[in-house]
């Protein structure tokens, strides 16, 4: 069974690999460019504080962000 920071860390890669793919030309004063690094800066805030367990909010936020950069 996956602990939830393993599970962050795909999801970082994942952002990684958006931001150096599809989002390569997503202008960073954009709605979208903001929303990308809002995004980023949530998914580090949870891999650098440490959280084995995510609350039920905090889960359904990442899954929907999986899903919207794995498109």
């Amino acid at each position: 069974m996956h602990n939830h920071q393993d599970k962050l860390k795909k999801l970082r890669a994942t952002l990684e690999n958006f931001q150096h793919g599809k989002g390569k030309s997503l202008p960073l004063d954009s709605m979208q460019g903001r929303m990308f690094e809002a995004d980023l800066y949530k998914v580090d805030e949870l891999l650098i504080g440490g959280k084995d367990i995510l609350t039920k909010e905090e889960m359904l936020e990442m899954n929907m962000l999986y899903r919207l950069y794995t498109k």
